[in-house]
């Protein structure tokens, strides 16, 4: 049919009609490139413009999931429910058909909307088949392997990334990954990088390719991350060499700290908090995919000082004197 856009995310074609302004869901697909794989499934999405009131708070007939935010998650039946507060989207149970209609109440912040409403529904429908919702950074690099970066926001999550990339790495993405168990790989949703002040100032070199980022929450400014790097986006890699949990100390120096594995997998546990969603399909298999990361790659809390926006490069310069080293 005319008018519709397909993007394929971890694998899945996404196919929708966007809307003439401000498409929400193109907000978020954009970023995506093209690709030759053929998809293993296919999720049609259709919003549309609410006319009437908001949408009232599903009923006790419905079983709360979880919620993130203003997002609700409900079971119905065999459907899943969204809700926002205003606007009800609606999930099928094999993850093939997302539709509803958006309230204006929903799109006064828009970027939430899309940032958090609709990408916690695409991380739904992924994880119905079978891929694996994962909030970290994901870079190859030669010498070193393909490098895992998790951890919240504000821990040095996007400045190991970026130390990483200038010099010469592979990007699959900096917040928003998918664990394929199936073919073995982590698919990526390469977003915009959103770079604080400090950071921003100490990847100058970097930064200067987009001299007027637009502003993003907390104070920070986001950066195409096509634009930082326009060879270097990839829509996988393969599963990890490295596990790395960075984490702002104040010191002044830059450490490794090795993690035993039941660490490193509460931290990936964390960073993929649908693993603990009870009553979502593929529980054992998520938590399967997560032991897997694990069991692949060494594990280590990257301890951030100050030399690390200093001297960025101090970080490869750890992690190659640890890969050189007897284990």
């Amino acid at each position: 049919m005319s008018g519709l856009r397909r993007a394929q995310l971890a694998g899945i074609d996404i196919v929708w009609r966007p809307w003439p302004d401000s498409d929400p869901l193109s907000a978020i697909l954009d970023c995506l490139g093209e690709t030759e794989a053929a998809p293993t499934a296919t999720l049609h999405v259709s919003l549309r413009h609410a006319d009437g009131p908001p949408a009232p708070l599903p009923d006790a007939s419905h079983r709360p999931l979880f919620f993130h935010g203003r997002t609700r998650v409900f079971a119905a039946d065999d459907r899943i429910l969204l809700w926002d507060g205003a606007s009800l989207l609606s999930l099928s149970g094999d993850g093939s058909e997302l539709n509803g209609e958006v309230h204006p109440d929903s799109l006064d912040d828009g970027h939430t909307f899309s940032s958090a409403t609709l990408l916690i529904a695409l991380a739904v429908a992924l994880r119905l088949c079978r891929r694996f919702h994962l909030h970290a950074g994901l870079v190859a690099l030669d010498g070193l392997g393909t490098l895992l970066v998790a951890g919240d926001a504000a821990h040095g999550k996007t400045t190991t990334t970026l130390s990483l990339l200038r010099r010469g790495g592979l990007l699959a993405g900096d917040d928003t990954l998918y664990i394929d168990p199936a073919g073995r790989c982590i698919w990526g949703l390469p977003k915009p990088l959103n770079l604080s002040p400090k950071t921003a100032q100490a990847f100058a070199g970097l930064t200067a390719r987009h001299p007027n980022p637009t502003a993003a929450e907390s104070g920070k400014s986001s950066y195409p991350a096509a634009l930082l790097f326009p060879s270097a986006i990839r829509a996988s890699l393969g599963y990890p060499d490295w596990l790395l949990f960075p984490r702002i100390t104040g010191e002044s120096t830059t450490r490794l700290k090795a993690l035993a594995p039941t660490d490193a997998l509460g931290n990936l546990m964390t960073a993929s908090a649908l693993v603990a969603v009870d009553g979502l399909a593929h529980a054992e298999e998520h938590l399967a995919a997560l032991l897997a990361l694990v069991s692949h790659g060494r594990s280590y809390e990257l301890l951030l000082g100050l030399d690390a926006l200093e001297r960025p490069d101090c970080i490869i310069d750890l992690l190659t004197a640890e890969a050189n080293s007897p284990r």
